[in-house]
């Protein structure tokens, strides 16, 4: 269990409005997550999971409720709560180094100490082999490593990941869950973790928050317990209890 609150939503009310009608995404929704826990909002597109993360980000400021980060309400973006999306975003004419470097510069930290910060990054993303390359020149995995060392060498509380991964290949995907796990390790920082997928989900997650529009109850959390430390992915994948904690979330979405 997670003691320490980093995270609070309280009552929250979100809805869209066009012509035709009303959308209400949130009706009155809760939740909290605990420092260092990773925190994955599962469910089918359209269900209000990235608008959730938006509103956590600061990006979205249009809802009734309570949004509060470190016990203050949430007013707007923040540093400390970072988010990385499904495409890198990065700058193409700058090096893997500049691109990590960026965010640092603006700060004005001295060159020293950035490169001391971008080296030890790039390193627990294994990438330092590749400081002097381009975007152009990396593979889909290698730009969200990139794109995730940015965000890391800021130092943010709280990583606010918008389906990173949905767009590699399921091979470099696996990679990448493997790289989250280590991450977290590493840095302990909180996750906030975005996905559709099942196993995604069940892979990484201390908790998981299911989100399904079509449901009658919308929202349910699973904190899926699984006791022994793994070998693999594959070992994981396979064990019997994981496979009950996906035939529960498989059942709950009324999927056949």
């Amino acid at each position: 269990m997670y003691c320490e609150k980093i995270l609070e939503i309280r009552n929250l009310n979100k809805t869209f409005e066009s012509r035709r009608k009303k959308n209400t995404v949130f009706n009155d929704f809760s939740l909290e997550v605990g420092k260092g826990e990773f925190l994955s909002l599962l469910g089918p597109s359209g269900c209000g999971k990235s608008t959730l993360l938006e509103m956590i980000a600061g990006f979205d400021m249009d809802y009734t409720g309570d949004m509060i980060f470190r016990g203050e309400i949430i007013a707007g973006t923040s540093g400390e709560r970072a988010v990385v999306f499904q495409k890198d975003a990065l700058f193409p004419w700058l090096s893997v180094f500049d691109n990590i470097a960026y965010g640092l510069k603006i700060k004005k930290m001295n060159s020293e100490d950035i490169k001391v910060k971008v080296e030890y990054v790039l390193d627990k993303v294994g990438l330092l082999d590749f400081v002097d390359h381009f975007p152009e020149e990396l593979s889909g995995g290698m730009k969200q490593r990139v794109a995730l060392a940015r965000v890391l060498v800021m130092e943010p509380e709280v990583l606010l990941m918008d389906e990173p991964f949905g767009a590699l290949d399921s091979f470099t995907r696996l990679r990448m869950q493997e790289l989250m796990i280590e991450i977290r390790e590493k840095f302990s920082i909180t996750v906030i973790f975005v996905t559709h997928d099942i196993d995604e989900a069940l892979i990484l997650s201390d908790r998981i928050v299911m989100m399904d529009a079509d449901n009658n109850d919308k929202y349910r959390e699973l904190r899926p317990v699984l006791e022994k430390r793994y070998k693999s992915l594959t070992e994981k994948m396979m064990d019997e209890k994981y496979l009950r904690w996906k035939k529960e979330i498989i059942d709950w979405f009324h999927l056949k």
